[in-house]
């Protein structure tokens, strides 16, 4: 975040990140103010501060004497019975293609278990368009909605949160992709993270030359910038250098994905690693594999996002990189309905981890 924000918002906004993300279980303790003084290097008052915004969140509660604690999850209003009949929209922003593909089912699936569990009378309406600005506002003036959920994938649906101003809009949460807004509850995957993760499990296995599959152009597409930048940092962190032969940029077409893939395998000096970043690129990435008889993990370890049904039938079953989605979709609805009854303190962004889930198909190099 930006240095202008406060510093006491910085230290709240890592922490429930932390809590959100399972660091801290209910019940443990995060530390003396003291010790969250030296930890953020901040004063004794921006720490106070932060565990209040905390605290009005009922993510943390403190025993006097004692220190304090996080709270045990449950949903974020007065009651759960005091959920009567509220209708709520979610857009979902889908470029033509792709209504279908893994992920998106899953996150739907995730709001939908989410209603069903916790505010089963929570009316979920979904609209599924590739975004324009003429849609986004015809979608928040419709008067019969309690509250707005925003699933945005392109630069176009971001642009256009970033400029949202919850006093006009109504009760709205984003979750997936961030939007430059802070006013505005948001629950996006950090990429970045998870491609660092894996990236740097490949090279703590041994391996110095770690492939990646990428849509370009990479500097305009976010999940794509946000990946190399975890690959990188992985780099980095090891004091390796990245060598561009291994960074392979393709369009979504087949086509496009078999011809970069094919490239970078018949390089000379070849990745013994390789992540793909992308779950439509899992599939024609995994053919190229094949028809060159490449050997996982003998001859080539794989990493995939996401955990499609492809990674778990592949032979051997695929090492992941999961994106939280049941989680950050209960966490985004858990949030709008708390706005919407009155009961949310001030907007959140949070980034949620995804997880590296590790199978057969990664090893040491040979």
């Amino acid at each position: 975040m930006s240095s202008a924000v406060p510093l006491y918002v910085r230290m709240a906004n890592r922490l429930r990140s932390e809590v959100l993300n399972g660091r801290y279980k209910p019940g443990d303790t995060i530390g003396s103010e003291s010790e969250l003084c030296g930890r953020f290097g901040v004063s004794r008052g921006s720490v106070r501060q932060a565990l209040d915004a905390l605290v009005k969140e009922r993510l943390i509660y403190r025993l006097a004497g004692r220190g304090t604690f996080v709270s045990e999850t449950s949903p974020p209003v007065k009651t759960r019975s005091s959920v009567r009949g509220l209708e709520v929209g979610v857009f979902v922003d889908v470029p033509p293609g792709m209504q279908g593909c893994g992920f998106i089912l899953e996150m739907i699936e995730g709001f939908q278990t989410a209603g069903k569990v916790f505010y089963p009378r929570c009316d979920l309406s979904f609209e599924f368009h590739e975004f324009t600005r003429e849609l986004g506002l015809n979608f928040l003036n419709r008067g019969n909605r309690d509250g707005f959920l925003f699933v945005p994938m392109g630069g176009n649906c971001l642009e256009f949160l970033a400029t949202l101003r919850p006093e006009s809009a109504g009760p709205v949460v984003i979750f997936f992709r961030e939007a430059v807004n802070s006013r505005i509850n948001q629950f996006f995957i950090d990429h970045a993270e998870g491609a660092y993760l894996a990236t740097d499990y490949l090279l703590r296995l041994g391996h110095r030359r770690v492939g990646i599959v990428l849509v370009s152009p990479i500097e305009e597409r976010v999940d794509s910038r946000s990946r190399y930048e975890g690959y990188f940092r992985a780099y980095r962190r090891a004091n390796l250098e990245v060598d561009s032969d291994l960074v392979a940029q393709t369009d979504l077409s087949a086509a496009g994905v078999t011809g970069a893939v094919e490239a970078m395998l018949n390089h000379r000096d070849r990745p013994t690693a390789l992540m793909i970043g992308g779950q439509a690129l899992v599939n024609p990435t995994l053919r190229v594999m094949r028809e060159m008889n490449l050997q996982t993990p003998g001859e080539l370890s794989v990493v995939a996002f996401d955990d499609a049904t492809e990674t778990h039938l592949h032979d051997p079953p695929l090492t992941v990189v999961k994106q939280p989605f049941a989680r950050g979709t209960r966490l985004a609805l858990e949030r709008l309905i708390a706005q919407i009854m009155g009961s949310a303190a001030d907007p959140v962004s949070v980034a949620l981890i995804p997880e590296l889930i590790v199978r057969e198909s990664t090893g040491e190099p040979r």
